[in-house]
């Protein structure tokens, strides 16, 4: 299988020439990148200069590279309002498309209001799959055109998974679910800005767009797609770690005043149920605690454990005090938030094992 990488030499397309490197299904990759034209791929990553498997960087010449690509998968590593551009001719030359970007991820109107760029492949929202395998991996196997999540709202979404059920949310808890998430700088992907300096990040934290990030609306609309929770509602707050990657995310849900212990344990065997079969989510903590009796204090969640993989690690914990459940949440943010992800996408669009080229130990 030949793959297509436009955008190649940012950080999701390092990463994603990184994993497939060692996948087995992947016998060619063609790296597209207009600043590295006709420079092996080494030059962004020196540990893939002895893969075969590697072309060198083509040029992207925009509608002309789409017309006379062929390939059997593109990903589309590109800024936003790029990919609706291209989506739709390489569908229809039969290839299946993998969007890195915001394009395919929400609908017209909120795009639109979110991004501040007019949509014009509106006909292509309706047939985008949203690529969180754990939600929507059946539709995800059928599919020609993935629009890959956001990393900050994987992390969220896979956190509230469990709880944003109808039953629970009208029995146990209120409106207020508040997610304040911390990410490494890559995030932010290769800019040259001042505030992503490492002089300027070092030894900080750093809150940025307080009162609106534009994940939030990606949050929200994937979270009321799965029990028709019309009115929730999420308070998102991102801060920026002096670190390069991995996002912890710290979910808090205040319960109702006759809701408490008894509900949350009802809560964590949901969770189990749900996460029990998949292999890229891990639950620590008090969720398997109250069900396998295992010791909270051995099973605590660290950015160190999830980074490199294409885990995503969930604790759920009881605030007896303030009568609140919290969540956290944590993952890599360019594997499980970005490229991993769309590799496990695209191993279930081709019917491949989904943990090909993904089985990845994490560490210091």
């Amino acid at each position: 299988m030949e793959i297509s990488i436009i955008g190649a030499s940012g950080y999701t397309g390092i990463e994603l020439m990184r994993i497939l490197a060692n996948h087995r299904n992947v016998d060619s990759v063609k790296p597209y990148s207009r600043t590295y034209v006709g420079k092996k791929v080494g030059v962004v990553n020196k540990s893939l200069v002895k893969f075969d498997k590697f072309q060198n960087f083509h040029d992207f010449d925009g509608e002309k590279t789409i017309d006379d690509l062929d390939s059997d998968v593109c990903f589309l590593c590109t800024p936003n309002g790029e990919a609706m551009r291209f989506a739709g001719t390489l569908i229809e030359k039969g290839i299946k498309v993998i969007d890195m970007s915001a394009d395919f991820r929400l609908p017209a109107d909120v795009y639109e209001n979110t991004y501040k760029i007019k949509h014009t492949a509106t006909n292509l929202i309706d047939e985008a799959v949203y690529g969180l395998p754990e939600i929507f991996r059946e539709k995800i196997r059928t599919a020609r055109l993935i629009a890959n999540p956001g990393c900050y709202a994987t992390s969220a979404i896979l956190g509230l998974r469990g709880i944003c059920a109808a039953k629970f949310k009208s029995q146990f808890f209120s409106d207020k679910i508040v997610v304040d998430a911390k990410s490494g700088t890559s995030g932010a992907g290769k800019k040259t800005e001042e505030g992503l300096l490492h002089s300027e990040i070092y030894n900080n934290l750093k809150p940025y767009n307080v009162s609106f990030h534009r994940h939030r609306p990606e949050i929200e609309n994937i979270l009321r797609k799965l029990d028709d929770l019309k009115n929730l509602k999420i308070s998102f707050t991102p801060t920026l770690l002096p670190i390069s990657r991995g996002i912890i995310t710290n979910i808090h849900i205040f319960l109702k005043e006759n809701s408490g212990i008894a509900d949350f344990n009802e809560i964590t065997g949901h969770y189990n149920e749900i996460y029990k079969d998949e292999f890229f989510v891990r639950l620590v903590g008090n969720v398997t605690s109250l069900h396998s009796k295992i010791s909270n204090d051995d099973f605590e969640i660290q950015l160190k454990d999830v980074l490199h993989t294409n885990l995503c690690e969930i604790s759920l914990n009881f605030d007896a005090y303030a009568n609140r459940i919290i969540i956290i949440s944590a993952i890599d943010n360019l594997l499980k938030g970005a490229s991993g992800q769309a590799v496990q996408n695209m191993n279930l669009m081709c019917d491949y094992d989904e943990k090909e080229g993904l089985m990845m130990a994490g560490g210091v």
